[in-house]
C-alpha cells in the first residue's frame, strides 16, 4: 500500500516494494503466459509499459530485459528512455515561519517526501533494433536488473502492455 507523507494515509494504490543490499545484483522476473502473447500478437508499434519511483535515498539504475521463445534476448538500460527521478521533498508551505500560524506544525509528517510513481513507456521497436531477431509477438520473458553500489529501494507498478490501437 503506498502511503501519504504522514506514513498513515493510504494513497489508495498498491505497488510492489523492491529492497537489495549493497553488493546485490537483484532481478525481478516476470513469465508470461505463452498462449496470451500469441493471442496478442504484439508488434514493433506497440510498447512495454510501466510505473516505478525511487524508495530511498541511494543512486541505482534498472535495465530492462525481453526475451522471446526463440531464445532472442535484448537488454536495455531504463535511461535510454527517462531518467529515474530521485526523490523530491515536498512541501505543504513555501515559508516554514507559517505553518505553527495555521495549525500546519500539528500535522504528522513521517517524512518529507511522497511517493510519486512515474510512468515510462518503452516502443517495442526500440528491443528490435537492438537485436534484429528480436520478434515482439514471441515475448516469453520480462526481466528487470538493477545495479547500485549501495544497495537500493523502489516502488513498481503498473506492469503491462500498450497496444498500437491506430493500426489495428
Amino acid at each position: 500500500q503506498l502511503l501519504l507523507r504522514d506514513g498513515e494515509t493510504a494513497q489508495g494504490n498498491l505497488a510492489l516494494h523492491l529492497t537489495w543490499e549493497a553488493g546485490a545484483s537483484p532481478v525481478y522476473t516476470l513469465d508470461l503466459p505463452p498462449e496470451t502473447m500469441q493471442e496478442w500478437a504484439l508488434t514493433g508499434q506497440d510498447a512495454l509499459t510501466f510505473a516505478l519511483a525511487s524508495a530511498g535515498d541511494a543512486p541505482w539504475a534498472v535495465q530492462v530485459e525481453l526475451a522471446t521463445a526463440a531464445g532472442a534476448t535484448v537488454r536495455l538500460p531504463l535511461s535510454q528512455f527517462g531518467p529515474i527521478h530521485p526523490l523530491l521533498p515536498a512541501r505543504i508551505l513555501k515559508a516554514a515561519w507559517i505553518e505553527p500560524v495555521l495549525g500546519f506544525d500539528k500535522i504528522n509528517v513521517q517524512t518529507p517526501h511522497e511517493v510519486v510513481l512515474q510512468t515510462y513507456v518503452l516502443p517495442l521497436s526500440a528491443f528490435e533494433l537492438a537485436n534484429s531477431a528480436f520478434r515482439p509477438e514471441q515475448i516469453v520473458t520480462l526481466r528487470f536488473l538493477f545495479t547500485g553500489e549501495q544497495g537500493g529501494a523502489l516502488y513498481l507498478d503498473d506492469i503491462g502492455f500498450m497496444l498500437d490501437t491506430v493500426t489495428r
